[in-house]
């Protein structure tokens, strides 16, 4: 009988997958020991309190302020980092704040359905 190219291909990817059938038998797998750690190395808790850095909103104070900028940015909330909403370029034009964001210094107005502006920029009406 005469072996075939085709035929020997057959008999080469037989002998190579039972190869790796015996290697993989031959090759033990070892599960890690369990560790319980004694209770003195378990860390103690810390009587150290973080607080929040966070600042307060008053709601619903209503006042209005005096734009003293000529591009006031608009902001989507109470930090230059937050994305720009709008620019109010009418320079000592009134707007209606409703919000004010503790002590860092920002208003919130009615205008452009709601943002935050510096209190630098628009200063409170007497």
């Amino acid at each position: 009988m005469m072996m075939t190219k085709n035929m020997m291909n057959k008999i080469l990817i037989l002998s190579m997958a039972i190869l790796f059938s015996i290697l993989a038998c031959s090759i033990s797998t070892t599960v890690p020991a369990t560790y319980t750690a004694s209770p003195s190395e378990i860390p103690k808790a810390t009587s150290t309190v973080e607080t929040s850095t966070l600042t307060p909103t008053v709601v619903n104070p209503t006042f209005q302020c005096r734009v003293v900028a000529q591009d006031l940015n608009v902001r989507s909330c109470e930090s230059k980092s937050c994305s720009n909403i709008g620019n109010y370029s009418v320079y000592n034009d009134i707007l209606t704040v409703d919000k004010v964001s503790g002590d860092n210094g920002w208003y919130h107005i009615k205008e452009f359905g709601g943002g935050w502006v510096s209190e630098s920029y628009c200063v409170r009406k007497n």
